[in-house]
């Protein structure tokens, strides 16, 4: 589906269910890299986009929250046999090769029941066939068009499974070399960097990177990465871990986040000790945080984006705006029934 007045398309980005606010602010955070300025429009899970620039292999590369993403093709109001008898060849051509496979899957956001959905998957498969004598392979498919039902239209999309999401599967911080069991996990961590909009060939500053957690993900994506920690042990695991990313450069400091002795990197994101396995070395974990707030805002080095995670009781967006800084972005993340994180992210 294109719009008249110019080359944007509609796309959509399916998240996963649990933690939506953080899974939203995760793609918006994505397709703001990929286009500038892009609002979506959220319904439930499901949201909706335009952009000039094609997004989906970005989105399922570096998404973790993200199910599924893919461009709108067609949109249809009124009852559904209305979809049926507009959906013509020359789209469901666009859609489907008659070189390729593929399968027709329905998500209903609307109480659409079972029964009309299969009905729906089987007529739309037929008329696929019809139009482009693809074949259907329900297994694996190269094509998976996926139908969703909305309370005022039913549209039709090419949809692309993420990829990223499916190595995440298997990925866990007890994989790493090292471990410590205050390290954030791979898919906490990974969001971290997404939202503050770390690109390949970015420096990244994590000021308490401990073992390397968040780094480890920043140099997957391609940045380099900045460690420091006071805790010399962590640090040696850190460059254990680190090493791994052989496609990235990093740097490690033992040092104290209150006295930073550096600049001229793209990001700052960390999560800052707190909780029975961390240390804050004789100091409470929320006078460490403000200190190093305050030590970081006032560096005077060039523009970039900070994204900091941390327990309630940190009280980190308090200590923000205490600072006269206004976050982008605040969310919570309760992990159990003890903790509750909050994640902040604002341009310094």
């Amino acid at each position: 589906m294109q719009n008249a007045d110019d080359d944007r398309r509609a796309y959509f980005v399916l998240t996963i269910g649990e933690h939506l606010d953080l899974a939203r602010a995760e793609q918006e955070s994505l397709v703001s890299l990929v286009s500038s300025g892009t609002k979506i429009e959220w319904k439930g899970q499901i949201g909706f986009f335009d952009s000039l620039i094609y997004p989906i292999s970005f989105l399922s590369d570096r998404s973790v929250m993200a199910k599924e993403s893919g461009e709108v093709f067609y949109s249809c109001s009124g009852p559904l046999r209305n979809l049926f008898e507009s959906l013509e060849g020359d789209i469901l051509r666009t859609i489907v090769d008659k070189r390729e496979t593929f399968c027709v899957r329905t998500l209903s956001l609307a109480g659409v029941d079972t029964r009309t959905r299969l009905q729906t998957e089987s007529h739309v498969g037929n008329l696929i066939v019809q139009a482009t004598k693809a074949k259907v392979n329900l297994e694996n498919p190269d094509v998976k068009v996926l139908v969703v039902f909305l309370s005022d239209s039913t549209i039709v999309c090419k949809s692309t499974v993420s990829r990223l999401r499916s190595q995440f599967r298997y990925k866990v911080r007890e994989t790493l070399p090292f471990f410590h069991p205050s390290m954030m996990n791979t898919r906490l961590a990974r969001v971290l960097c997404n939202l503050a909009g770390v690109m390949p060939q970015d420096t990244v500053f994590d000021p308490f990177c401990g073992a390397g957690g968040i780094l480890s993900e920043a140099l997957a994506i391609g940045a380099n990465g900045i460690g420091m920690d006071l805790n010399w042990r962590l640090l040696r695991g850190a460059k254990t871990n680190l090493s791994e990313r052989r496609s990235s450069q990093f740097s490690l400091i033992q040092g104290d986040a209150r006295q930073l002795p550096l600049t001229g990197y793209d990001h700052i994101v960390t999560d800052p000790p707190y909780g029975r396995a961390s240390s804050t070395r004789g100091s409470a974990a929320n006078a460490l945080v403000r200190d190093f707030l305050e030590t970081s805002t006032r560096l005077g080095r060039k523009r970039g984006t900070l994204c900091i995670c941390g327990s309630t009781e940190m009280g980190i967006p308090e200590l923000i705006e205490n600072l006269g800084l206004v976050p982008l972005r605040r969310l919570r993340l309760r992990v159990h029934k003890g903790l509750t994180r909050e994640i902040v992210t604002l341009d310094i």
